[in-house]
C-alpha cells in the first residue's frame, strides 16, 4: 500500500519542479519587490496566519517579483515561500493543516487540491533548503488523502502526522513528533520500500543512500528540533534573536530594490538563529 502511494504521487512531484543548484541562493538574485499583494493564480490552497521578519512569496508563473509575506495574505498552488535568515512563519491550508516556515528556508507548493463534499485531498510540497513543520489533519472517512513531500534526496507520504523536515541539499533529516506514522524512501531509490518511522523517531537520508534506520529521539533532542518553529508573539511565545520582528503592515516599497529589512537598510536585524543548515545535520 505504501508503494502504491508513492507510485501514485511520484509523477506529480517530479513534475513540481526542478531543485537548484547545492549552495545556490534561496532567492533569484535582485528580485522585485511589489509594493501591493497581487494573487496568484486559481483557488489559494491556505493563507498566513503568523509572520515574523522577512518572509517572501514568489508566484511560479513570475518568480522574479517577490512579496513580504503578512498575516492574513494568501498561498497559491506554485508559490514559492521563502524565509530569510530572520524570517518565520506559519500557514493554515484549507483542510486544517498548518506548516511553519523556520529561518533560511525555500519551499514550494507543488499542487494543493481540498473537496471535502468529494472527501478527496492531494498536497505536495518541496523542500529545496532548510527547516519547515508540517501538521497535517487526518481526514477520517476520506477516499483518498494524501499529502507528501519531496526534499533533493527524500520522499515522505503521510495522510495526518506533525513532523519537521530539514535539507541542506545533501542530506535530508527527518523527524517525527506527536501522533505520528510517516513512511520515508530515497528519492534515488524509489523501488526500495519505505522506512516507516512512528511518534518521537528520526531518519537521515543522505544522497544516492536508502534512508537510515530510524533512531529514538531523546526529550533534549525534541526540545532542540521544535525551537526554530516558535513564532514570536504568537501567544505570546518568543524565540531568542527574534525579539523584534516586522510590524505586518510595514510597506516594503514598489519596484526592484536591494533585499533589505523592510524597516529601512539602516534597521537593526535580529541575529540569526540560523547562520546554516548544514551544521546542524550531525547533531540533531
Amino acid at each position: 500500500m505504501r508503494r502504491m502511494l508513492f507510485a501514485a504521487v511520484l509523477p506529480v512531484l517530479l513534475a513540481a519542479g526542478a531543485f537548484p543548484a547545492a549552495g545556490g541562493g534561496l532567492l533569484p538574485e535582485n528580485p522585485a519587490m511589489a509594493g501591493e499583494y497581487v494573487p496568484g493564480p486559481g483557488n489559494p490552497a491556505g493563507r498566513f496566519t503568523a509572520v515574523a521578519g522577512r518572509v517572501v512569496i514568489l508566484h511560479g508563473a513570475d518568480p522574479r517579483t517577490g512579496y513580504w509575506a503578512r498575516e492574513g495574505l494568501d498561498v497559491y498552488p506554485s508559490d514559492i515561500l521563502v524565509a530569510l535568515e530572520d524570517g518565520r512563519a506559519r500557514l493554515e491550508l484549507s483542510d486544517g493543516s498548518q506548516v511553519i516556515l523556520a529561518s533560511n528556508t525555500r519551499l514550494t507548493l507543488g499542487k494543493s487540491e481540498y473537496d471535502p463534499s468529494a472527501r478527496t485531498r492531494s498536497s505536495f510540497w518541496n523542500l529545496f533548503l532548510g527547516r519547515a513543520r508540517f501538521v497535517v489533519t487526518k481526514l477520517a472517512g476520506f477516499r483518498r488523502s494524501d499529502f507528501s513531500v519531496k526534499t533533493p534526496t527524500a520522499v515522505c507520504g503521510v495522510r495526518g502526522s506533525d513532523f519537521v523536515l530539514e535539507t541542506d541539499g545533501e542530506t535530508t533529516v527527518v523527524s517525527t513528533l506527536e501522533d505520528t506514522v510517516l513512511s520515508v524512501v530515497s528519492l534515488a531509490r524509489l523501488e526500495e520500500p519505505p522506512v516507516v518511522l512512528e511518534s518521537f523517531h528520526r531518519t537521515r537520508v543522505r544522497a544516492g543512500a536508502p534512508p537510515e534506520a530510524g533512531e529514538r529521539l531523546a526529550e533534549d533532542a525534541l526540545r532542540e528540533i521544535r525551537r526554530p518553529f516558535v513564532i514570536p508573539g504568537e501567544n505570546g511565545d518568543k524565540a531568542p534573536g527574534m525579539e523584534n520582528p516586522r510590524p505586518k503592515n510595514a510597506p516594503p516599497g514598489a519596484g526592484k530594490r536591494e533585499m533589505q529589512h523592510p524597516a529601512g537598510a539602516g534597521a537593526a536585524r535580529p541575529p540569526s538563529l540560523d547562520p546554516a543548515v548544514k551544521p546542524m545535520l550531525p547533531t540533531v
